[in-house]
């Protein structure tokens, strides 16, 4: 009986201990609900210059979803090669995210303080040539966006995780309008239909 009552407590606590776990699960990133964008080449590439550091103080390669796959999927999702010759290569030259530690109130009035503890500062810039037969350039567009959040000093991994997410989110909200500008102003000739 001592057993039987035994085996069902630690049921119980399982259960509770799996139900109070929080949903760790994002969203992916998408962009094909957007209008493609249409480029009169026959390729379309992508180059990434930049090499996480994998180290702090950034933290891109810990996430989920970084600036760096983001804007793949963008590419992916948004670019569409629609010609026969030339291409179209989109070089990643900076997507980083690091963390900067804030300054936290010291002594008794800091023990009743929650303080902001670290800014999070996130950066894609990425470049898009056309390039002919030959590899020259026959135009370019370049587009360097950032975003920057702060978290509370006790925020957990998940929330972390998610408050990070979002800003690459909001990040590529702004790539994605300032980068179609770009390509529009200095690549429309490349542009199918115009």
């Amino acid at each position: 009986m001592m057993k039987k009552a035994l085996l069902s407590l630690i049921a119980v606590v399982l259960a509770t201990a799996c139900q109070s776990l929080p949903d760790t699960t994002l969203p992916e990133l998408r962009y094909n609900h957007l209008a493609p964008l249409a480029l009169n080449v026959g390729a379309i590439e992508v180059v990434s210059e930049y090499a996480a550091p994998m180290k702090a103080p950034n933290v891109e390669h810990t996430l989920t979803v970084s600036p760096e796959s983001a804007f793949k999927t963008w590419v992916t999702d948004r670019v569409k090669a629609s010609g026969q010759t030339f291409k179209a290569r989109f070089v990643v030259k900076d997507a980083r995210i690091v963390e900067v530690p804030l300054a936290m109130t010291k002594g008794i009035k800091g023990v009743f303080t929650k303080d902001q503890s670290e800014r999070y500062e996130a950066v894609l810039d990425v470049v898009v040539s056309v390039l002919d037969e030959t590899g020259g350039s026959m135009g370019s567009a370049t587009t360097k966006v950032t975003r920057s959040i702060t978290v509370p000093e006790d925020i957990n991994l998940n929330d972390r995780e998610r408050t990070l997410f979002e800003m690459t989110e909001a990040l590529m909200v702004d790539f994605n309008k300032t980068f179609e500008q770009k390509i529009r102003t200095y690549l429309g000739k490349f542009i199918a239909g115009s």
